[in-house]
């Protein structure tokens, strides 16, 4: 079974996704993330040193293949429209993403904040991915 992905779509998703991430866990919700995560900024500022490049060129990496494989899945559904992709990355949301992140909140004793914070992000990421995928076939 082959299915061609267009790897410049993939791409754009991944810039949007990248982008979000910068917003998200910066200026929008940067502060709350850090108080659930029980850090002060200078804490965070003193984990990430040194470690900014490795950490953002992790989450590159990680996701162009979750970019990839959304794409895959819209191809092999055989979904063009946004409606149907955005249908699709809901149900992979819930059904892997939002699950598996409740490991965080039993076994981790994070609070559910923390969790609706990092999987609303997820979330948001893969509408926005699956719009891109759609129309940049």
């Amino acid at each position: 079974m082959n299915f061609p992905v267009n790897l410049w779509s993939v791409l754009g998703a991944v810039v949007v996704s990248c982008a979000l991430m910068a917003a998200w866990y910066g200026p929008l919700f940067g502060k709350l993330w850090r108080h659930l995560m029980g850090l002060s900024e200078e804490k965070q500022v003193e984990m990430m040193k040194g470690r900014m490049g490795k950490a953002w060129g992790i989450a590159v990496v990680a996701t162009a293949v979750q970019a990839y494989f959304l794409a895959y899945f819209l191809q092999l559904g055989n979904i063009a429209d946004s409606s149907s992709a955005l249908q699709l990355s809901f149900m992979l949301w819930l059904g892997f993403v939002a699950t598996v992140m409740t490991g965080a909140v039993s076994w981790e004793n994070k609070p559910w904040k923390l969790w609706t914070l990092n999987a609303g992000y997820y979330l948001v990421s893969l509408l926005l991915m699956s719009v891109v995928l759609v129309y940049w076939r």
